[in-house]
This record gives C-alpha cells, sequence and structure tokens, in this order.
C-alpha cells in the first residue's frame, strides 16, 4: 500500500500544480505595471529603453514645441552621450523596473529625468 500511495500521490501534486494553463496578471515576471523582474532580450537599447518608457507613460513621445520638456528622443540622446558601462546600466535598470517606478510626479507632460533613479546609474 505505501508503494503505491507514494508515486500516486507525487503525480497528483504535480498534476494540480501551476503549469501552462495558470495566467498570472498584470504583476507577473516581464508584464509591465508591476514587474520587478528583469525580462532578458526585452529591452536592449537606448532606444528600447525609451520606448519603455513611452509604454509606461513616464515619458511623452515628443515634446512638441515644448523644448524643455524630456520626451523619447532626449530620452536616447541622454542614454547614448553615457560612457558605455552607464548605458548598460541604465537601460538594464529601466528594463527590470516597474512601471510604477519609472514614472515622476509630472510624468509624461513634464517628466524630470533627474527624478528617474535608473539615469542616475554610471556616474551620471
Amino acid at each position: 500500500m505505501k508503494s503505491w500511495l507514494g508515486p500516486s500521490l507525487a503525480a497528483l501534486c504535480c498534476a494540480c500544480g501551476a503549469g501552462d494553463d495558470t495566467a498570472t496578471g498584470a504583476h507577473a515576471r516581464c508584464a509591465e505595471g508591476g514587474a520587478i523582474n528583469d525580462c532578458p532580450d526585452a529591452v536592449e537599447t537606448a532606444q528600447d529603453a525609451c520606448w519603455r518608457l513611452v509604454d509606461c507613460g513616464a515619458i511623452a513621445v515628443n515634446s512638441g514645441d515644448m523644448d524643455d520638456n524630456f520626451d523619447w528622443g532626449k530620452c536616447v540622446d541622454r542614454i547614448e552621450q553615457s560612457n558605455d558601462v552607464a548605458q548598460q546600466l541604465i537601460v538594464s535598470c529601466i528594463a527590470a523596473s516597474s512601471c510604477d517606478v519609472l514614472r515622476t510626479p509630472n510624468s509624461p507632460d513634464n517628466a524630470d529625468p533627474n527624478q528617474m533613479a535608473c539615469f542616475h546609474l554610471g556616474g551620471r
């Protein structure tokens, strides 16, 4: 009886465990809106990182006539003007951060990159 119960119980536990048929929601690994885990290969370049900021509502795509506002183009320029190590740190930080962390109090229209922790990495 013991030998039959052991394998059956193990099979039952595996069958009832979380598998491919489960949905983890917006706060799952790599989901926007609350993921705290890094998604490898999802964000690799300055352009990718800045698009993630746009997607998260942290910055505007184009500030239009408002030259002082931090937008997608200024984001790319700021990252690309950093040294190679700083670029990697900033891009990785943006990739690993939740959207809530990436937004500033005045996002997206008047976003302040000095309030975004990721832009302080690498000695900038």
